[in-house]
């Protein structure tokens, strides 16, 4: 039976990684696995062909249906942490920046966080776990996708697709206050003022707190 693997998660939310994570995989573990980039349309094409094939995408915006052979890996990350990044990469246009527009997305990616629960084809990956314990999230996903792996496997998948920068940022936070084990706890509650893992000073102070009125909090 054919296999459909879609990594969705909004943008800046590590999704990529995941996608990553994935790929690496399977060619790791001698599997073969098309990825390639693919629409909805696409993808409910290929829930019918016939044959015994892999493959996977990444979306950011579509929740897939709960059909057999199907897995989803919905990435979340906090809603502070997404703006941050956003304007870190905009840094010359913070001004102009349009918050109405990200504001909009959180809450969209809020939504498809929440379309994505209880679905029982689907694996959530936390980021800041990415980050703190990526060999440990690399092995979620491989049991979740049924293959194969050994302790040798994993550490060598981690060191490929290691993002390194981030999880010194966040374990260096120990020193500001703010512990790994409270981070790891975030997935589990509310965020409780907990730093996020990119400095929120680039955000403005109002922002900041429309997007915990507003949108939430994407660990509870």
């Amino acid at each position: 039976m054919s296999k459909i693997i879609v990594c969705n998660g909004g943008y800046r939310t590590g999704s990529t990684l995941s996608f990553n994570i994935v790929r690496v995989l399977y060619e790791e573990a001698m599997l073969e696995c098309i990825s390639a980039g693919a629409d909805s349309i696409k993808i409910l094409k290929l829930i019918k062909e016939p044959g015994d094939f892999t493959y996977l995408t990444k979306l950011h915006k579509w929740s897939p249906p709960d059909f057999p052979g199907i897995k989803i890996i919905h990435t979340v990350r906090d809603y502070r942490e997404v703006a941050a990044s956003a304007v870190m990469l905009r840094k010359s246009d913070k001004e102009k920046y349009d918050w109405d527009n990200i504001l909009n997305e959180l809450k969209e990616q809020c939504d498809l966080s929440t379309s994505m629960m209880n679905k029982t084809n689907v694996l959530f990956l936390w980021y800041r776990d990415l980050m703190l314990t990526l060999d440990k999230e690399i092995e979620r996903v491989a049991i979740f996708l049924n293959v194969p792996y050994t302790d040798s496997l994993i550490e060598k998948v981690a060191n490929i697709v290691h993002v390194g920068k981030a999880k010194e940022i966040c374990e260096n936070m120990e020193g500001t206050g703010c512990s790994v084990t409270e981070l790891r706890k975030n997935h589990i509650g509310k965020f409780n003022g907990t730093p996020g893992m990119w400095d929120t000073k680039d955000l403005p102070p109002h922002i900041e707190q429309k997007i915990i009125d507003e949108v939430g909090d994407a660990y509870s």
